[in-house]
């Protein structure tokens, strides 16, 4: 998930977060501890990644307490990272010590979620889920399908009723249901339980427990752009038809590992015998981040736009890879580069609606992607960025796609617009708020509003009732000021009580980058919030 790249969010972003739901806790300083807490940090092994290659970073901002989660970084460096470096350097970004402390702004290592023991990834089954079930009574049902969630007459919530092999249960609450099915299905699950927009749960047939506008509402996604770079050495390149510059470069990228069935197994006993190689990583190691800095070309309803989000928030993430899909059946040659852009202006907003009352239709999603023309002009102005990346690599540059006869405005949004895909980073369709926000589904402790004992959370408790996913906002946290806000602070859902919602979903924000990190620090937060009630 997320490519296993974990960073934290920017220090505005979660400033902003405290002042949507009102609940200091939420700032910076005060949700540090939730974020340090799921992680245990290890330095790079430079012993197996070579003395030639330098990798800064900065354990102090980890905690040294933190855990299970292993945050390192692969044993390999791909040869063309340093020509990354250098390209992102001479195009005006400094090099940073990581991407933990508050900040992104700038190039540098990223770390990733990799067991350095074995390297292998480190997720949150492995860490939470397998630790919880060898120490705890936690029981899990496999196979098994949540049809709704129940209430009693004071809408309060009881239970949930499932469907398995062996036919249909209910499961009872002592406490509290804490749902976390992540930004598509905990809509979902809410609207089919009658907690959602009264119009929608009416259309289907379903009885409303609680009118909650926002629940499948406000869902925000990120969006990814790539520019694929075969890079040419003697050794022939092959032409992709999805979004490729070329190079040329007196060097191998690595490209043709996962399609060229000699270079993969090369690959894999390097990996097996020595645990190294480019299977320990994700074909490029190299992160950078910025507000871009050509802004002229900006509408004043774009600058106005983004001169509305913190003073801090990175717009663009910037990744060079070596691997990516391969359109043709053909193995793909070892001299490719993909240059990958990743938006991150919110103001293109999707939906979550239920396609029938039948628990086992998948809902219907509509991410919305590009309908701002803030989001459209930052991916045109992105797009151009990484062609200045590529021709800064030192190399003379031959563009694949989208290619050399993209040359206007015009002709790039086109592109992005047919070439664009989401980056799986979606949030807030249960999104935390004040309640005055109607749309808002939970509240800062993940309570469903208008039941109780119903919590939306995290997938994988352990035995500290820790709950770690990777989900993000369909039915958003917010105070009752907010109108689609749908979770308080507490992730505690508006209307009803004893009913939460912990995950992605519940976001208030979709702060810049990754989410990984901040999913596990809302279920930390949420956790204790429940043991301590």
């Amino acid at each position: 998930m997320n490519d296993m790249i974990f960073h934290r969010g920017t220090k505005g972003s979660f400033d902003w977060w405290a002042n949507v739901t009102g609940d200091d806790s939420y700032v910076w300083s005060n949700f540090l501890p939730y974020l340090e807490k799921s992680v245990a940090f290890n330095p790079p092994n430079m012993a197996k990644i070579g003395s030639n290659v330098s990798i800064p970073y900065d354990d102090s901002v980890f905690s040294p307490s933190g855990g299970p989660l292993q945050v390192s970084y692969p044993n390999y460096r791909n040869p063309f990272d340093v020509h990354m470096e250098k390209a992102f350097s001479d195009s005006g970004l400094k090099a940073v010590s990581g991407f933990n402390s508050g900040h992104l702004d700038g190039l540098g290592a990223g770390t990733l979620t990799v067991d350095p023991g074995a390297e292998v990834r480190s997720s949150s089954e492995e860490s939470f889920l397998q630790q919880a079930m060898k120490s705890t009574s936690l029981r899990v049902y496999v196979n098994t399908l949540a049809r709704k969630i129940l209430f009693d007459e004071k809408k309060a919530a009881t239970g949930v009723e499932i469907e398995t092999e062996g036919g249909p249960f209910t499961l009872t609450a002592e406490k509290e249901v804490v749902v976390s099915l992540g930004v598509f299905g905990s809509p979902k699950l809410l609207m089919l339980s009658g907690i959602g927009p009264a119009d929608q749960l009416e259309g289907h047939g379903i009885p409303i427990v609680s009118d909650l506008p926002g629940v499948g509402n406000d869902m925000i996604v990120s969006v990814a752009q790539a520019l694929d770079t075969p890079i040419n050495t003697d050794v022939l390149f092959q032409d992709q038809v999805f979004l490729f510059t070329s190079h040329e470069m007196n060097l191998e990228t690595n490209s043709g590992t996962l399609t060229n069935p000699e270079l993969h197994a090369k690959a894999v006993e390097e990996y097996l015998s020595n645990q190294n190689g480019p299977l320990t990583g994700v074909g490029g190691e190299i992160l950078a981040w910025e507000k871009l800095p050509n802004r002229e070309e900006f509408t004043n309803q774009t600058k106005r736009e983004l001169e509305s989000l913190p003073s801090d928030w990175a717009e663009v993430e910037y990744l060079g890879l070596s691997s990516g899909s391969n359109p043709t059946d053909q193995p793909l040659a070892n001299n490719f580069m993909f240059l990958t852009a990743s938006v991150f202006a919110p103001f293109s907003v999707g939906y979550v609606n239920l396609s029938s009352a039948d628990p086992h239709d998948p809902p219907i999603i509509n991410p919305n992607s590009l309908s701002s023309p803030t989001e459209v002009q930052v991916s045109v102005a992105a797009i151009k960025r990484l062609r200045e990346f590529a021709e800064a690599s030192g190399v003379r540059v031959r563009e694949v796609l989208p290619g050399p006869n993209v040359k206007s405005d015009a002709e790039i949004e086109q592109w992005v617009r047919d070439n664009a895909v989401n980056g799986y980073h979606a949030a807030c369709s249960c999104k935390t708020g004040k309640h005055d926000d109607p749309r808002a589904v939970v509240d800062s402790r993940a309570r469903v509003f208008g039941v109780s004992n119903l919590q939306v959370s995290l997938e994988t408790p352990e035995q500290t009732h820790r709950i770690a996913s990777l989900t993000s906002t369909t039915g958003k946290m917010g105070n009752y000021d907010d109108p689609r806000a749908v979770v308080d602070s507490r992730a505690r859902v508006f209307g009803v009580s004893n009913l939460r919602v912990v995950d992605a979903s519940a976001f208030a924000i979709l702060p810049p980058g990754h989410p990984m990190s901040t999913i596990y620090a809302l279920a930390e937060k949420i956790a204790e919030d429940m043991l301590l009630s």
